[in-house]
């Protein structure tokens, strides 16, 4: 085992994050893009945190229906989930969409176009 390593996992890591953050939420913090796997707690110097789930495969609200199966998936500012590349993260892949949601893979990338 390297001695500089500091976790043997890395798809859940904690981040800071707003306070109103929820389980189940999706959340931006930089490029990073994740799950919450909690509610925000109150942690550190008045701040707050939540474990993000930076993997796996998520049903997720969206207002954008029947996406593509295969098509990227994108966050915007505001947390929605949507088709739409234009000022939004890369989120994942499309595995399955309907009407209100679509299932996502996620996927760790600050250029959706690199993947």
């Amino acid at each position: 085992m390297a001695l500089n390593e500091i976790y043997a996992i890395g798809s859940q890591l904690v981040f800071p994050v707003a306070s109103t953050v929820e389980s189940g939420d999706v959340v931006s913090v930089g490029t990073v893009v994740g799950i919450a796997l909690e509610d925000a707690y109150a942690g550190e110097n008045a701040a707050y945190y939540t474990t993000l789930k930076l993997d796996g495969v998520f049903k997720l609200v969206t207002a954008d229906a029947d996406i593509a199966v295969g098509a990227n998936v994108y966050v915007d500012a505001a947390g929605a989930v949507t088709a739409t590349e234009t000022d939004n993260k890369f989120l994942g892949h499309c595995i399955k969409s309907g009407t209100t949601y679509v299932v996502t893979r996620l996927v760790q990338s600050s250029d959706a176009a690199a993947v």
